[in-house]
């Protein structure tokens, strides 16, 4: 089977009439009406249907987050009641008001400065 692809008769993100699309090697190269397959593109029938992105599950929970303090070795056990019961005691020592910790969070995970600012710019006050 080629890694090449002709998608048929989509609608990406739901817009407009149906089109092709054409991924070469895993790279969307060409969206338009009555693409022609390269020799050897496997073709699908969307069916008109709608044609979405990969989906990410690229959540955080801000309010959760230890972002801007020392790190820490994970301590928590290998269950989902472990790792919250290791959360609270956390929270208990620690002193951490989620809210502010979530505003740390926040601040340097905006796409502008994630990567240039340094955690200890995105600390709390009590963290600071």
């Amino acid at each position: 089977m080629s890694a090449d692809v002709v998608l048929r008769g989509v609608r990406p993100m739901a817009a407009g009439g149906p089109v092709d699309v054409l991924v070469r090697g895993g790279v969307i190269e060409r969206v338009a009406p009555g693409v022609v397959p390269p020799p050897g593109a496997s073709v699908v029938d969307g069916r008109n249907g709608i044609l979405l992105p990969g989906l990410v599950d690229a959540h955080m929970h801000l309010d959760k987050t230890f972002w801007g303090l020392p790190w820490r070795a994970h301590e928590a056990g290998p269950t989902t009641r472990e790792r919250i019961e290791n959360e609270r005691r956390l929270r208990r020592e620690l002193a951490l008001p989620a809210d502010e910790q979530a505003e740390g969070a926040e601040r340097c995970t905006s796409a502008a400065t994630w990567t240039s600012t340094p955690r200890s710019a995105c600390a709390t006050s009590k963290a600071s």
